[in-house]
């Protein structure tokens, strides 16, 4: 089973130039900045932007977006690692 994303606001409720972050359970071994990448892409109406995600120490992967515009944003996940792949959520 892969584990579900940790989101440290619980409410998923972020304000507008509030900071939202996900932390995600992956890979605890090896050198994080050579043999993982993560990315989050955020959607909101036509607007898209990627941001690369980064280790956060042991199996911690995190990822942010300060949201500009007001209303339901959508992230998905991409990665080399498959438990941290293809993960979604929304705010």
């Amino acid at each position: 089973m892969t584990p579900q994303p940790r989101v440290t606001d619980a409410t998923s409720h972020v304000e507008r130039w509030g900071m939202f972050e996900a932390c995600l359970e992956g890979p605890a071994v090896g050198n994080p900045f050579t043999d993982v990448t993560l990315r989050a892409t955020f959607r909101h109406r036509d607007q898209s932007v990627t941001v690369d995600g980064f280790h956060d120490g042991g199996g911690c992967w995190k990822f942010r977006c300060m949201p500009d515009e007001l209303g339901e944003w959508e992230w998905r996940t991409a990665s080399d690692a498959a438990a941290m792949d293809g993960r979604s959520g929304s705010f």
